[in-house]
């Protein structure tokens, strides 16, 4: 089956020099995998980013977008969720640069509509801002609601 992913957004990772970035991408792939309990996903296509870095400097560019998605989920109460995701950014304006983010969340729902959730994130730019890592991770909790 056929997969269609339009997104926008706001970025900002000051460990490597990214004070904003505004992202508008859109991709088409294919699900691999769709089942009732997993979903496996690759898609493929264009993003636009405008950056503000820490340095003063801007960077704006087209870059490609290759994404992956893998998600196993349990849909009866409590309803629990495992998802990993990557998203690779080859640069076209800019042909040398790449920028890769990975994420891994476990999210448990506690009760009806409330859950606690664990996340582990990567991101990588081999092109940061002068004088930023070239690499951030972490580790992110958050209790939520879902309406």
């Amino acid at each position: 089956e056929m997969c269609i992913r339009d997104s926008a957004g706001l970025e900002r990772n000051q460990e490597l020099g990214t004070d904003l970035r505004t992202i508008i991408s859109g991709t088409a792939g294919k699900y691999f995998i769709q089942t009732s309990t997993m979903r496996f996903a690759v898609n493929a296509g264009l993003a636009a980013s405008l950056e503000d870095r820490t340095d003063g400097s801007k960077q704006d560019g087209i870059e490609g977008l290759i994404s992956s998605s893998f998600d196993i989920f349990k849909l009866n109460i409590p309803i629990t969720r495992l998802s990993a995701n990557v998203y690779i950014y080859p640069g076209i304006t800019e042909s040398d640069r790449i920028r890769i983010n990975t994420d891994i969340t476990l999210r448990n729902e506690l009760v009806r509509d409330f859950y606690w959730e664990l996340a582990f994130y990567s991101s990588y730019d081999n092109q940061p801002a002068s004088g930023a890592a070239k690499d951030d991770y972490g580790v992110v909790t958050s209790l939520g609601a879902t309406f």
